[in-house]
Formats: C-alpha cells, sequence, structure tokens
C-alpha cells in the first residue's frame, strides 16, 4: 500500500473493463444499464465480478498520459454529488428499516449504489438505503492529493498516526444520518450501519459508541481504529451489537491479519463478531454478497 513507483492509493469501486495493454471506462457513475464490475487479480487478466481498486494505477502505468482523464472523474463526482450529501435508495413500499453504507477513499456514494439490487432483498423488509459521500480532503498517503475520504491515510502502517481528529468527525456525520432516520420513525434496532475499507473502519468506530442499540454492523475489507480507546468510550447499548466482518485473504490494501486482529480484539472485549473470508483482493465478491444478503434478512426481518 502506497505511493511505490507512482501507485495511488485507492479503495473504491471502478467501472472499468480491464483487458490487457489497453482500458476502456464507464463514464463514472453514468451509465446506468447493468454496468459490469471485474476484479482483476492480477495485472492483464480478468477474474470473478467484484470490485477493483487498482485499475486506475493500472492504466496509469501503462498509460501515463491518460492520468487526469482517469482520475478527474474520481475527484469531481458526478453532477449529481454537487445536489446533495448522499445517494439514496427509497424501499418499494413502506419505510421500515435501514442501511447506511460508506465508501472507501477516493470513491463516493455512487460506489456500492450497484450492489443493492444484486442482495435480492424482499421488498417487504422496507429497506431505504443511504450512502453518504466523505468529505474531500488532502490524503498524505496520495503525495496530499484531494479527495473524498473519511480521515487522513498518514502511512502504509494503519495502526500508526492515525487521524483520530478526522475519525472523530467522521463518525459524528454517521451520527447524523443514524439521528435522520430516527426523525423518519425508524428504530435503532432496524438501522444497520455498514462500511467498507475506511468506511468500514468509521462504522466500528461509530457503532460501538452509539448511545442506542443497533441492528448491526457489516465491516467489509477494514479494521477497528483508535482501539486502545474503546474501552473508554464504548456504549453499554451496544455492547452486544451483531458485528459482520469480512476480508479478501489476499487484500493488499489492508491486510487480512490487520483485519483478524481487530476481530479478535473486538471478541475478547466481548463483542459478537461473526468472521469470514474470501479468496480475493482489496474487493467484494459473489459469495460475499450472498453472505450479506442473509444476514441483513436475519437482523432487518421482522
Amino acid at each position: 500500500m502506497g505511493n511505490r513507483q507512482g501507485r495511488l492509493f485507492f479503495t473504491r469501486m471502478i467501472q472499468i473493463t480491464f483487458l490487457p495493454a489497453c482500458w476502456s471506462e464507464h463514464q463514472y457513475g453514468q451509465e446506468k444499464k447493468q454496468p459490469q464490475y471485474l476484479s482483476c487479480l492480477a495485472e492483464g487478466h480478468m477474474y470473478l465480478r467484484g470490485i477493483d481498486n487498482y485499475a486506475v494505477s493500472i492504466a496509469n502505468k501503462w498509460h501515463p498520459e491518460k492520468q487526469l482523464e482517469i482520475i478527474s472523474p474520481l475527484l469531481r463526482g458526478s453532477a449529481m454529488d454537487s445536489k446533495q450529501h448522499a445517494v439514496i435508495i427509497e424501499p418499494r413500499y413502506s419505510h421500515k428499516a435501514s442501511v447506511i453504507w460508506l465508501h472507501g477513499l477516493g470513491a463516493d456514494g455512487h460506489d456500492f449504489e450497484p450492489i443493492v439490487p444484486e442482495l435480492h432483498l424482499p421488498d417487504n423488509l422496507g429497506i431505504r438505503f443511504i450512502f453518504p459521500h466523505a468529505p474531500v480532503r488532502p490524503v498524505t498517503i496520495n503525495g496530499g492529493m484531494a479527495m473524498r475520504a473519511w480521515y487522513d491515510v498518514r502511512g502504509s502502517d494503519l495502526s500508526k498516526q492515525e487521524d483520530a481528529v478526522s475519525i472523530e468527525a467522521s463518525a459524528r456525520i454517521l451520527d447524523s444520518y443514524i439521528n435522520a432516520e430516527l426523525a423518519k420513525g425508524i428504530a435503532a434496532g432496524k438501522i444497520v450501519i455498514a462500511g467498507f475499507s475506511q468506511g468500514g473502519a468509521i462504522i466500528l468506530h461509530a457503532g460501538l459508541r452509539y448511545p442506542e442499540r443497533l441492528a448491526g454492523l457489516l465491516a467489509l475489507s477494514t479494521y477497528l481504529p483508535l482501539p486502545d480507546r474503546l474501552a473508554g468510550e464504548a456504549h453499554p447499548e451496544n455492547a452486544a451489537v451483531p458485528i459482520m466482518m469480512l476480508h479478501g485473504t489476499f487484500d493488499p490494501v489492508i491486510p487480512v491479519a490487520l483485519g483478524k486482529r481487530s476481530c479478535d480484539f473486538l471478541q475478547q472485549s466481548g463483542y459478537p463478531v461473526e468472521w469470514r473470508t474470501y479468496p480475493m483482493q482489496h474487493a467484494v465478491c459473489p459469495e460475499e454478497i450472498r453472505d450479506i444478503s442473509l444476514w441483513l434478512k436475519t437482523k432487518l426481518g421482522d
């Protein structure tokens, strides 16, 4: 992870069809006709559908003259981004439950929008999906480039030099989204908070400190930030909140060992954590999506 050989550190779903020695774009966030998301687990090859977080850096490696053409859409977002702070998918029928889902570094709220139909959740659950956009801030590990990020990443060792101020500020942003759902009449016990990569770090930080019992925390390819502060700051209301942590065994961005260490820490602290791994990199795979669907049905069903 890091800026080795000019590689930029991103954790986002990138709509790119990845081919040996060439690439093509899908007009980030604008093409809505069932775009295909491909995960490349090795340079020059296509593998299972999922989320590819290195396509930008690989395309830049092959075509450096395309760098701004590739990177710019990631930073400016779509036209929709300037008008609202989140992507919201309303339930078909009555609103009974909510999932607030945070994206990874360099992404935006559209990143996980396409996963909703892939979950095949029954309409009678009445789930409202909220995908907030992170604030734009300079990211140290990417040479100070401004991009959407829940907090700064200052080095390759995520357990050191943590940006506590921004982590706390982003946790307050998440709290405001939870509070907005409560104001709509949705009980805290019908709200799941989910996140991928640094978005997952924020939901773990915020969820364990939230003063009302939530339905569950869904943490994808992530880790627990500021673990030494948890015991003194955790709220007893969420001492037994269900936590599902999912991780790729070949993750080069957030190593599976860091995710497992966070899982072990939480379990030793008394939290009920379900841990699963998949043969993938920093991504989401079909088997994982099926597991997420089953878990959400369990946590948000009647």
